[in-house]
């Protein structure tokens, strides 16, 4: 059982790892939308970006999803009712044990980094969004009122003028 269990959180561990390679692309992308900002010519730059963190995003959802399976079977070997560090270390090596808080750690500190500047940007990109939202408000108000005017009069209706008044 305990060379099982080890095993398995081996293969946790790797996918653990992965994730945080995953993850540490995310902050690069992150630093360079940060460092790079963005023009109006820089739309597609903008796309391409949040595409390929949806995919690093997707790619760690499915690699979590192997964790909790993976960590389910523990669970069932050991008849734990759930996955904790601390249950686990009778059944693995400290090394392993330094693994897991290493790298729970560092992914936990690269998701702060992210938020912190997501949070930043989702913000500005609202502003400038409601902005634009307000400056598309005021041109159908102006073209309301002048299709208001307008719609009173035609230049190409033919008016009789009675000047013997």
């Amino acid at each position: 059982m305990n060379a099982r269990v080890g095993l398995l959180a081996d293969q946790i561990l790797g996918l653990m790892d992965m994730n945080h390679g995953r993850f540490k692309m995310i902050l690069q992308l992150t630093y360079q939308l940060r460092d790079d900002g963005l023009s109006d010519n820089d739309i597609q730059k903008f796309q391409l970006i949040l595409q390929e963190r949806n995919n690093l995003i997707q790619e760690i959802n499915q690699d979590n999803s192997k964790v909790n399976d993976l960590q389910n079977e523990i669970c069932q070997l050991l008849g734990l009712p759930s996955f904790e560090l601390e249950d686990l270390k009778p059944y693995i090596t400290k090394e392993t044990v330094m693994k897991f808080e290493f790298i729970n750690k560092a992914i936990e500190e690269a998701i702060e980094k992210i938020l912190v500047f997501d949070n930043t940007y989702i913000h500005l990109i609202r502003t400038e969004m409601d902005s634009i939202l307000e400056v598309q408000r005021q041109v159908r108000r102006s073209k309301n009122i002048e299709s208001i005017y307008r719609s009173n009069y035609s230049p190409l209706e033919a008016k009789f003028i009675d000047k013997k008044r």
